[in-house]
């Protein structure tokens, strides 16, 4: 279709020439110039959809914008401008502006085949703009020098010029940078294929040059201008098609040469694209697939995964075998740490529950000997005959309430290290209300606020109850004063009674660093205990 229109074109500029009327040279030429940027545009197109790297994209896209209008600027001088203006002479300098700069561009371009996407040109390339600018703006100021054209009488003649040393210099650039361009592709291609073809370019390129020797010799007629655009397009493509840039092509034979097995389907159902490696694939399967939350299905040994693509779905199958055979062993290893790990956890559990009887055994044979001297009183008073049955009830009541309250005192004291000075007055308390039923007169006035040592608050009871034992048998009225704050204890007791003064308990404590003091008075009958260090 191309080489037609082509044909159609170049037969259309020689019937301009042979005809007389406006009318039909208008339409053919016009014909003529959208043939031939509707040609360029379209490769613009594809260029667009097939070049990978944007830098070079970028670059074949101007080029292909500067052919255009190179061609736009012919058309308007031969249609418009005809004769020889001003205006038909600087639409033909215009010429060179396309001609100058898409050979530095493609300087440019071929910098960047084999980098990086993020390779940027360096700066010192850009200096080849001031001879590119310089070149042109000779071509624009030859009516002031005629260094690049010269014509008779010095004036302008489109028909009647002849060529100068500036015209040779702007050749040699294009010369010499095409050739630049050429050379420099084919020693950094690292396509694979024939080397003849990856030659083309420089063949196409040689052609160009030729037939431009011929036409400024005057030997051919042509119309240069799409010749040379054609070429330059030729030239570029020639260079895709050999590899020499690389491109977004072949993915259907690439698809097809896959290792892997798959299928790309259109939106119909439709297989469009196979790999040699798949297999036809079976509508039941398939209609499967078509669930969404479907995530894959394995048949045998293999797993069909499907995914939608623009304007389709592709299928693939991926071989499952190892990894199902894997998943088997990590099933059956599951299965035994599961059994291992109830086993584990049965064994902890037994082992938790030793431990808390463990514990409990211990704190009973703690509480069982620290308060031996008070299980052998009340066995005594149980067996005894000679106390009375009320005095035995009260006696028990007291040693029971001691009891019951210090065994509180020590599993309290084993979970935490500090203990609200609150259960120090409770106790007391509670022993007094007991002492009540032996006839005794109690009395009993605290302030507790905080947390002091679990053992202080211990040892502090064991002394008063062994001064309540004591005063049971001799004493008809007790009274208790008890102050006791975060670091500080002081008790005073006072009663009718002879108050003992030795205790044991505080001696182990003293022995063992503790930091109490006693204070009695004269005649025994009164006693303070105090926390050294503490308040008043």
């Amino acid at each position: 279709m191309v080489l037609c229109l082509l044909v159609y074109a170049y037969y259309a500029r020689e019937w301009e020439r042979r005809l007389s009327d406006p009318l039909g040279k208008t339409v053919l030429s016009l014909s003529r110039h959208l043939i031939h940027a509707g040609l360029i545009f379209c490769w613009i197109l594809s260029v667009n959809a097939r070049i990978i790297q944007d830098r070079i994209r970028g670059y074949l896209t101007a080029i292909g914008g500067l052919l255009i209008f190179w061609l736009y600027i012919r058309t308007v001088k031969w249609m418009f401008f005809l004769g020889d203006s001003w205006q038909n002479q600087y639409l033909w300098y215009a010429y060179y502006i396309p001609m100058i700069l898409i050979p530095l561009i493609g300087v440019f371009l071929v910098q960047y085949l084999g980098k990086k996407e993020t390779y940027r040109l360096p700066g010192t390339w850009r200096l080849l703009y001031l001879p590119a600018f310089f070149l042109i703006g000779l071509v624009f100021s030859n009516g002031f020098h005629q260094q690049v054209f010269s014509f008779p009488e010095g004036r302008y003649s489109g028909s009647v010029y002849s060529y100068e040393a500036g015209y040779y210099f702007v050749m040699a650039w294009c010369l010499l940078l095409g050739l630049y361009f050429i050379v420099m592709l084919l020693f950094k291609c690292r396509a694979p294929g024939k080397r003849w073809l990856q030659k083309l370019p420089l063949f196409v390129l040689l052609a160009n040059v030729f037939l431009s020797v011929l036409y400024c010799l005057k030997i051919i007629r042509m119309d240069l201008v799409a010749v040379d655009c054609m070429f330059i397009v030729v030239l570029l493509e020639a260079c895709i098609q050999s590899g020499l840039i690389r491109s977004n092509s072949g993915y259907e034979m690439l698809f097809a040469s896959a290792l892997m097995e798959a299928q790309i389907l259109n939106k119909n159902g439709m297989v469009c694209y196979t790999s040699h490696q798949a297999e036809k694939m079976d509508e039941n399967a398939r209609s499967r697939m078509e669930d969404p939350e479907n995530k894959g299905l394995i048949l045998e040994n293999r797993r069909l995964n499907c995914a939608d693509i623009a304007n389709g779905r592709i299928f693939w199958w991926e071989n499952v075998e190892e990894v199902l055979r894997y998943t088997h062993k990590l099933e059956e290893t599951n299965g035994r740490l599961r059994e291992e790990n109830d086993l584990l956890d049965a064994e902890m559990k037994l082992r938790e529950a030793q431990l808390q009887i463990d514990e409990q055994n211990r704190l009973y044979d703690q509480l069982t000997c620290d308060m031996k001297e008070q299980l052998d009183l009340l066995e005594g008073l149980l067996k005894s005959d000679r106390v009375t049955g009320r005095q035995r009830i009260a006696k028990i009541c007291v040693l029971s309430a001691y009891m019951k309250r210090r065994s509180n005192l020590c599993l309290l004291a084993e979970s935490e290290k500090q203990t609200s000075t609150k259960e120090l007055e409770f106790c007391i308390s509670e022993s007094l209300e007991s002492m009540r039923l032996c006839n005794l007169f109690c009395s009993f006035e605290s302030h507790c606020s905080g947390k002091t040592a679990a053992g202080e608050l211990i040892l502090l009871y064991d002394v008063v109850q062994q001064i309540f034992q004591q005063l049971l048998a001799d004493a008809g009225a007790v009274m208790i004063w008890l102050r006791a704050e975060n670091d500080s204890l002081f008790l005073k007791l006072q009663s009718d009674g002879r108050i003992c003064t030795e205790f044991p308990a505080m001696e182990r404590w003293s022995a063992a660093g503790g930091s109490f003091s006693v204070s009695c008075g004269p005649d025994a009958d009164w006693l303070i205990l105090q926390k050294e260090g503490g308040k008043g």
